[in-house]
């Protein structure tokens, strides 16, 4: 029935169980969301010196698996902690489910997934190790920075849905693609470091844990050089892909990690005056996962593997990337036109080049409904936004979903090509088409293009957020 609405938990399982790009994107995303969360929230067991408020494991008291009162506020804690580990491993296994579920089939999405299901169980066994050991520092690191590995695997999960399965390119030159290289790697010294003074100084997790012996101030120091080296090297890196004229997406990236290690400098250099508040450590940690986020989102911003794979769905829906001149967008493309000869009185007389939708510079996609070509549509440069142009949808296939699929992999191809708007010139004679892009979330914009100074022209932009958020 047009206009029904499904119920929500209809809504949900089709985010995971019929995957489109935009949902397998979410679950990416919230599988980060979930690895920074659980560093966190174990940072503030150990802050609150819940480390062993359940001595054992896996149980939380001998013969026990639940929290008994009488283990007080550090048993809650650190019991609500280990439950907290099920809702992370939820949130990677719905991710699974949804890599594999996908179509078309992407292997590489599926194993970034089984990857990040896999650490679950592993941190859980690291973590028990930890309270089985009494909370041995060395052990401890371990676990967290195992945790770093899980949040940069999910921060690639993420970028690879958006792009293909081609090999890597590089979108920079050999030395600045190097040096970001360097970032990532100064990034883990960093983060390693920063782990073993936290090992050192007097936050153990619980009064009785022992501590790796070596001096607080001199790793210390160490660490705090090697932010030093951390941040002239990303000052050096945003400065070079400026020079070279990088990519958007990559100068972004740059400049946003830059900030990262400002503002993670700037609470580590008041800790370690004011004696090292739990508060401050707590931000801190929280400050550390971002940093390796950032850095690892920088790497992949200078290479791109081509545009995603084109979308498929149970409805029968498959998109395809195409030339201009293909038989079956060629086709599409005339109804088009003289569905707007028939609505405006003439054919839409904007300049069109074939050569505008071949990547990098645009992508021409077809829609096909159970094998039959049934809708159209592209972008090309129209700088620094992409443009959509030549949307159309047969009438045998309208009502079916198609405009809505065909927009979203039009938005997708765009958003990988590193464009953050998409762009369109319309006019009030296709109503249905203004209320589609409305609906889709466009806005009006000062008017543009061949049509510009015409009565009745309507021009409307969306912007994309970064790796698939909007």
């Amino acid at each position: 029935m047009p206009g029904r609405v499904q119920p929500w938990y209809l809504r949900a399982l089709a985010t995971f169980w019929y995957p489109a790009p935009a949902s397998m994107r979410g679950w990416a995303i919230a599988s980060v969301v979930a690895n920074i969360g659980i560093i966190v929230t174990g940072g503030a067991v150990r802050l609150s010196k819940s480390g062993l408020g359940c001595p054992t494991w896996p149980s939380c008291a001998e013969g026990d698996y639940v929290v008994r009162p009488e283990a007080g506020l550090h048993g809650a804690i650190e019991f609500g902690n280990r439950m907290l580990t099920f809702v992370v491993g939820a949130v990677v296994v719905l991710t699974v489910v949804a890599a594999w579920r996908f179509r078309p089939v992407r292997r590489s999405l599926r194993g970034y997934a089984l990857a990040l299901a896999l650490g679950v169980p592993a941190q859980a066994v690291i973590g028990g190790i930890t309270v089985l050991t009494d909370l041995n520092p060395w052990v401890v690191m371990l676990h967290l920075l195992c945790s770093m590995v899980l949040v940069g695997l999910a921060v690639t999960l993420v970028r690879r849905v958006s792009e293909g399965d081609g090999p890597a390119r590089r979108l920079v030159p050999h030395p600045i693609r190097l040096l970001a290289l360097g970032v990532l790697a100064t990034t883990a010294v960093v983060v390693y470091l920063g782990a073993i003074v936290t090992g050192s100084g007097p936050h153990s997790g619980d009064e009785d844990a022992v501590r790796t012996g070596l001096d607080p101030e001199t790793v210390s120091q160490l660490h705090g050089d090697a932010v030093l080296v951390l941040v002239g090297l990303t000052i050096g890196l945003l400065v070079g892909l400026r020079a070279v004229a990088a990519p958007a997406r990559a100068v972004r990236a740059a400049a946003v990690l830059l900030a990262v290690e400002l503002g993670q400098g700037l609470v580590g250099v008041v800790q370690y005056a004011t004696d090292l508040p739990e508060l401050l450590v707590g931000v801190h940690m929280l400050g550390a996962a971002l940093t390796v986020a950032a850095a690892t989102n920088l790497v992949l911003a200078t290479r791109h593997r081509g545009a995603a794979p084109a979308a498929a769905d149970r409805l029968g829906i498959r998109i395809e990337v195409v030339d201009y001149d293909h038989p079956d967008a060629a086709r599409l493309v005339q109804e088009g036109l003289r569905d707007e000869a028939r609505r405006y009185g003439s054919e839409d007389e904007t300049p069109v080049d074939a050569a505008e939708f071949i990547a990098p510079a645009g992508r021409f996609l077809v829609a096909y409904l159970d094998g039959v070509a049934m809708a159209c549509a592209g972008w090309r440069e129209h700088r620094p936004d992409a443009e959509l142009k030549r949307m159309y949808v047969a009438p045998a296939g309208r009502g079916r979903g198609l405009a809505r699929e065909l927009l979203a992999a039009i938005e997708q191809s765009a958003r990988s090509a590193g464009h953050r708007r998409v762009i369109l010139e319309t006019g009030f004679k296709q109503p249905e088409a203004v209320a589609l892009y409305r609906s889709a979330g466009y806005t009006d914009i000062p008017n543009f293009g061949f049509y510009a100074d015409e009565p009745g022209c309507i021009c409307l932009g969306k912007d994309l957020g970064t790796d698939g958020t909007t």
